[in-house]
């Protein structure tokens, strides 16, 4: 069988590097830099529940790259995605994929400080109420508790056999490529490099804007001679 390239029925190409691959085990979300959710819904694509991270770098190979970092852009920014399917999606569980053991041990690290704060008390110092404050931002009325990573996503890695998504679907890093199979056979690639410079998402073609839409103008109705009078002036924004 042929393998499916870049922009077939199987594959659509979204804005900075992003890929959506449609396979039996449902759609897979390849790379994941910011603004990603805003990219998805803008091509009304329902956020995946796969989302399949890139390869690290070395530090000094590319500039600006080490890790998931491509051209100073973090590629594995995951949390709205995650969290759009947690919050919105029926408190469903985003799978993230990493190539190698030690990637999904990163992210759950920066998941996890960015959902409940640093773990270790001595990292607060000399500020312990910040933990209090983080410990109630992360509490969750429905569940009665703190949320936790694992509510959010379930983390795996290439490295470690993550690459079985279920309904026969396997993923497979070869030849700077993801490799889809289905079944055994080869049925889509996306490739690893990312070598373009991540772009602001434009949703709509900018116009310029008029002063009248975006403030109010206060004029005073006296005149600078008169010292009883307003002449104060003024624009609030709206």
């Amino acid at each position: 069988m042929a393998i499916i390239q870049m922009n077939s029925e199987k594959v659509r190409l979204l804005a900075n590097s992003t890929y959506v691959v449609e396979t039996a085990a449902g759609s897979v979300l390849v790379n994941c830099p910011p603004e990603t959710l805003k990219a998805l819904l803008a091509a009304n694509v329902k956020p995946p529940k796969i989302i399949l991270l890139p390869p690290d770098i070395p530090a000094g190979q590319q500039l600006g790259s080490s890790g998931f970092v491509r051209l100073g852009i973090n590629y594995a920014s995951v949390e709205f995605v995650m969290f759009a399917n947690f919050f919105t999606g029926g408190l469903q569980r985003t799978r993230l994929v990493t190539v190698t053991a030690a990637q999904a041990q990163r992210l759950e690290m920066w998941l996890q400080e960015t959902i409940q704060g640093p773990t270790d008390p001595a990292l607060y110092a000399e500020y312990p109420w910040l933990q209090h404050e983080c410990a109630a931002i992360s509490y969750f009325p429905p569940m009665g508790r703190q949320l936790q990573v694992r509510d959010f996503a379930d983390i795996v890695s290439l490295e470690e056999n993550g690459g079985d998504l279920g309904s026969g679907v396997t993923v497979r890093l070869a030849d700077g490529k993801f490799e889809f199979l289905e079944n055994g056979a080869p049925a889509s690639e996306v490739p690893t490099e990312i070598s373009k410079m991540a772009a602001p998402l434009i949703l709509t073609p900018p116009y310029p804007l008029h002063r009248q839409e975006i403030t109010l103008q206060f004029v005073g109705a006296s005149d600078g001679f008169d010292p009883g009078g307003i002449t104060t002036c003024f624009l609030a924004y709206l």
